[in-house]
């Protein structure tokens, strides 16, 4: 089984078209997938990439994350072992918004990442989306909102 970010046994100009359907949140790099997800898709593949709307989960309280730390995030080779957003998920998680969770199971949950894959490393928006499809080799063709907490993106590899 490959992980998500880095499809290790897909080979380059491998497929047309990808989905993405509330994943990127919980990776570490997000850079570092979109990067290797543009390379295995042919040349004028399509992404389709639906990511939570912070504004109806229980990231609501969260700040959005800047594109300046994905960057930074990617230059400094983050893994998925990171835990750099833990307290910040842990302090600020909605659990009104998180059935059948006790502070103490976000807790373990949160600190089980690894394995369990359940944090939201980064909280996106539009505009963070388009910066970041941007940088990694993406033309975004179209961005919708959908009930109740989508963000849906449409993009084509332009490299």
């Amino acid at each position: 089984m490959d992980e998500a970010a880095a499809l290790a046994s897909v080979p380059d100009n491998h497929y047309d078209f990808l989905l993405s359907c509330h994943s990127l949140e919980h990776v570490a790099n997000p850079v570092q997938a979109l990067k290797r997800w543009n390379a295995v898709l042919k040349p004028g593949g399509r992404l389709c990439l639906i990511l939570p709307d912070k504004r109806y989960t229980f990231d609501h309280n969260r700040p959005y994350t800047a594109f300046e730390h994905l960057l930074q995030d990617y230059r400094n080779g983050i893994t998925e072992q990171d835990a750099t957003h833990f307290d910040e998920v842990i302090r600020l998680h909605d659990l009104t918004k998180d059935r059948e969770q006790t502070k103490a199971a976000l807790i373990d949950r949160t600190q089980n990442n690894y394995t369990n894959r359940c944090v939201h490393h980064h909280v996106f928006s539009f505009e963070l989306i388009g910066q970041l499809l941007n940088y990694c080799g993406f033309k975004v063709d179209m961005t919708r909102e959908f009930a109740p907490f989508h963000l849906f993106t449409l993009a084509t590899k332009t490299n």
